[in-house]
């Protein structure tokens, strides 16, 4: 993947690898360039990806 967003830090590799998959899986091909936003809402992912997390346990 040519000029995907990467990390700043040593702990969010996992959430980077879930959100590349997600783009993937939803095939949203846009221009990984314009995808620089990605750390600073790392927050909003985490808590993103963990409520879906507990809601999917719920069931």
């Amino acid at each position: 993947m040519k000029k995907a967003p990467t990390q700043t830090n040593n702990t969010d590799c996992g959430m980077f690898v879930c959100k590349y998959m997600e783009n993937i899986v939803r095939q949203n091909n846009s221009n990984w360039q314009e995808r620089t936003d990605w750390q600073e809402k790392m927050p909003k992912y985490r808590a993103e990806f963990a409520y879906g997390l507990f809601c999917a346990s719920m069931k």
